[in-house]
Formats: C-alpha cells, sequence, structure tokens
C-alpha cells in the first residue's frame, strides 16, 4: 500500500509581523460569513426582522468561541485548567471543543430568544442549524490543515502521514535548524516488515561546510526529532527511524543531503469524514427546509442533533484518544458528551409531529 498521503500543509497562509493568518481561522470565520449570507436569505423569504439575524450572529459567534473553549477545558483537561485559570484565556494556544461550543451556542439563543425575538428558542434553534452543519465542514477542513484531531493507524490507501504533528514536523522549523535547511522531502517506499516506509531527504545549505558539519547537525539536532516516541494519551508517532545508524550523507549540487529511511504509520482522517457527513446533514437539511420543514418546530433542531452528534459517535472509535485520560475508556469522551444530544434530537423529531402548540410561525 503506497496510496497514503503525506500531509505536510503548512498551517499559515501569510504573516505580517505579529499577525498570523492561519487556515483554521480563514475557514471558522468563512463559515460564519457564508451562514450569515444564507441565512438572511430565510429571514427574507419567510418576513422575519434582519436586525434579528445580526443580533443572532453576535450572540452565536460568542457562545461559541466562549462554548467551544471552556468545553475543551472543562471536558478534557479541568485538572489542569482550574490550576492554571489564566491559561483558559489563552485561545490563540488552540483548544476548541465541538460539543462545548454547542453547549454554548444553546445558552446563547436561549439570552437571545428571551431579549431579541421574544420566540421560542426552538425558533432560533431551527433556522440557525440550517447552516451551523456547513460551519462545522469548514472548521473540520481547518483542523486538516492544522494537522490535529486525527485518526487511528490504517492500512487503507487513504491514509494520511500527519508530517506537522510529528516531532521532526514541530522542529525541523525551528530557528536553530531551520536556518541551516534549505528544503527537505520524502519519497514513499516498499513496506518492509509489515511497515510503510519512506525516505526523507534533507538538504542543508551552504552554511554546512563539509560532510563533518552535516553530520553533526544530523546527529544532534535532527536525529532526536526521528526517534521513537510513545504518547502519553497511547497514540502512535506518525514517524519515526527505526535503526539510528541508517543515516547517509552526500554533496550534491555544492550542497549536503542527509538521505533518512523512515518507518511511516498512515492515520485516518477522520476531519475529512466529519466534514463529509457535515455537508451531507447540510444538505439534507437544505432539503427538508425547502420542502416546509420550519413549519414542523424543533424537525429541523431534531435532524441536525440526530445526523451531526450520530455520525461523531461513530467517527469517534477510530479517531486517537485526544488526551491521556481516554486511555481505556468503553466510549471516549467526545462519544459520552454525543449522546445526550443524539437522545435531544430523538425528542425534537419526534416533538416536531405532534401537535404544534406554539406561535412562532404565525
Amino acid at each position: 500500500m503506497l496510496n497514503y498521503i503525506i500531509w505536510d500543509w503548512d498551517p499559515e497562509i501569510f504573516s505580517i509581523g505579529f499577525l498570523k493568518i492561519r487556515y483554521y481561522g480563514l475557514l471558522f470565520a468563512g463559515g460564519f460569513a457564508i451562514g450569515y449570507y444564507l441565512l438572511k436569505k430565510v429571514f427574507i423569504k419567510e418576513g422575519s426582522k434582519l436586525e434579528w439575524l445580526d443580533s443572532m450572529l453576535m450572540y452565536v459567534l460568542a457562545g461559541t468561541v466562549i462554548g467551544a473553549r471552556l468545553g475543551h477545558c472543562l471536558f478534557y483537561e479541568p485538572e489542569y485548567y482550574l490550576s492554571h485559570p489564566i491559561e483558559i484565556l489563552k485561545v490563540w494556544q488552540g483548544g476548541l471543543a465541538s460539543h462545548g461550543g454547542a453547549i454554548g451556542i444553546l445558552v446563547a439563543l436561549w439570552i437571545y430568544s428571551r431579549k431579541v425575538t421574544q420566540k421560542s428558542m426552538m425558533w432560533s434553534l431551527d433556522r440557525l442549524l440550517l447552516v451551523v452543519a456547513l460551519a462545522g465542514a469548514l472548521i473540520r477542513l481547518g483542523n486538516l490543515a492544522n494537522s490535529e484531531i486525527y485518526g487511528r493507524p490504517t492500512d487503507s490507501d487513504f491514509g494520511f502521514v500527519h508530517v506537522r504533528d510529528s516531532y521532526f514536523g514541530r522542529y525541523i522549523h525551528d530557528e536553530n535548524i531551520a536556518k541551516y535547511v534549505d528544503n527537505y522531502d520524502f519519497t514513499k517506499e516498499e513496506v518492509k516488515d509489515g511497515k510503510q516506509q519512506a525516505t526523507l531527504r534533507i538538504e542543508f545549505n551552504k552554511y554546512i561546510k563539509n560532510e563533518q558539519d552535516a553530520r553533526t547537525l544530523g546527529e544532534y539536532r535532527i536525529k532526536p526529532l526521528l526517534q521513537y516516541r510513545e504518547s502519553q494519551d497511547g497514540s502512535s508517532p506518525n514517524l519515526y527511524i527505526e535503526n539510528e545508524n541508517d543515516f547517509t550523507y552526500n554533496r550534491k549540487g555544492g550542497h549536503y543531503i542527509a538521505t533518512i529511511p523512515l518507518t511511516v504509520i498512515p492515520k485516518h482522517p477522520t476531519h475529512i469524514y466529519e466534514a463529509s457527513c457535515y455537508l451531507v446533514t447540510f444538505f439534507i437539511l437544505m432539503l427538508v427546509y425547502f420542502r416546509g420543514g420550519l413549519k414542523r418546530t424543533g424537525l429541523i433542531f431534531g435532524l441536525w442533533c440526530v445526523m451531526v452528534f450520530g455520525s461523531r459517535f461513530f467517527i469517534e472509535i477510530i479517531k486517537e484518544n485526544q488526551v491521556a485520560s481516554e486511555v481505556g475508556m468503553l466510549l471516549n469522551k467526545g462519544q459520552k458528551l454525543s449522546i445526550p444530544f443524539i437522545l435531544a434530537g430523538i425528542i425534537g423529531i419526534v416533538y416536531s409531529f405532534l401537535p404544534q402548540k406554539t406561535n412562532d410561525n404565525k
């Protein structure tokens, strides 16, 4: 199997001074922008006030970010963040949980419904959730760009080797190493002893003037980045060296090149699986909407919960643990947190077929 993908995407698009523009942030913002545009069409079609939509955007944006951050801190690493509460504020360092974001949206819409529309919370949910799955798909593609939240090892032809989430990928771009490196690339090799193989070639720049300099950099700076490491959460490394003596050094075109045989471990691209499920959910909900789905209060909400969190529940089976505390769990935290939403979705669907008692849609 040589059809796996070596994924070494730079998550940063460009930077201006301290300001860094990343694909994740662009896709996150893009989800809100596209959602706003589509909901505007819905509000205009049904004659709802557009100022309600503007307020909804602000409430939901705040609820999503605050809820997702608190969800990650309190669901996955409560001991650390409760001991270091100031760290909760450092959103830019990463750590957002979709379940927390969902709870944040629910709280935000409860406040919004009371203060802005004076309609039921379900009225707001049915409209907002028409587009949330699309935003979720874009966010998962942002996770792909970040090389994060992926799956367990796979022998399939569409496994991903996440270079940027390996020790090598994290530190090869460090200033103390990168200033000596012009370029590096990977070549896929035949399977050996049942393990996927690749060759890493690192081209040093003009500052490496002889083979001894190349060997010194390779032995003391690069080799430690490629040693086998097991994570505390039980996940396997993306790439590593089997034999530390397999490094070779050659001179080509005035530069020295290190050639390093590697073992690589392709992983399930669960971010792509989730993004695909969310896109399917989005199109199904839009089809239901055009067939009068908003006339049944709770139907959109129920379908969204069942499809989004149902797919999430099953995809979690092949997803690597997010934190060490999940090791050995029968159901991981993502699955446990999905169950209440699935049950709420079933209740929402049943409720939508009962005689409607709300005046929301009048």
